[in-house]
C-alpha cells in the first residue's frame, strides 16, 4: 500500500492506528487505495479534525 499511494509505511500505520489525526493526504490516500471515495471521507475527517481541536 505504501508504494500504491506514496505515503510511507509509518504514515499508514499510524491512520490506521487511530491514535491521532493523520492529514488529509494520508487519508486522502489510505481510502483511495482501498477503493473508496476521498469526497466520501473528507466531511469525516473534518467532523473528526473539529472534535479534536485540530482544524478549522
Amino acid at each position: 500500500m505504501a508504494r500504491r499511494t506514496g505515503r510511507s509505511r509509518t504514515a499508514l500505520a499510524e491512520a490506521a492506528g487511530g491514535d491521532h489525526l493523520p492529514s488529509w493526504d494520508t487519508v486522502r490516500a489510505f481510502v483511495e487505495a482501498c477503493g473508496g471515495d476521498p469526497m466520501e471521507w473528507l466531511p469525516r475527517w473534518n467532523t473528526c479534525g473539529r472534535w479534536r481541536g485540530k482544524i478549522g
